[in-house]
């Protein structure tokens, strides 16, 4: 389990990851920016290994590399992008 300032995930013994709280910058990473109050899975993201949440985005770890989902408005998910400024889905760190 890991808690960012505005949302909490947690991997699954499945290897899934599940999040919660506020989903305005896409830190939830199911594809909306809506808030929930009870976990929801993180979109195609599989086999995590562990997870880091900061304030907006969040980070999964797997075997084949890491995935960042949620605010890139600085570059903080490691992709080379901060336009758009918000990826509602897991993509890849280069």
């Amino acid at each position: 389990v890991a808690r960012g300032s505005i949302s909490t995930c947690a991997v699954l013994a499945s290897g899934t990851v599940q999040c919660w709280g506020d989903g305005s910058w896409g830190e939830l990473g199911n594809g909306t920016r809506n808030r929930s109050p009870t976990p929801v899975p993180v979109s195609a993201l599989t086999g995590a290994l562990g997870l880091a949440v900061g304030a907006g985005h969040a980070c999964g770890l797997t075997s084949g590399g890491a995935m960042c989902w949620g605010k890139a408005v600085s570059g903080q998910l490691g992709n080379g992008a901060t336009s758009p400024p918000t990826f509602l889905t897991p993509v890849a760190v280069q």
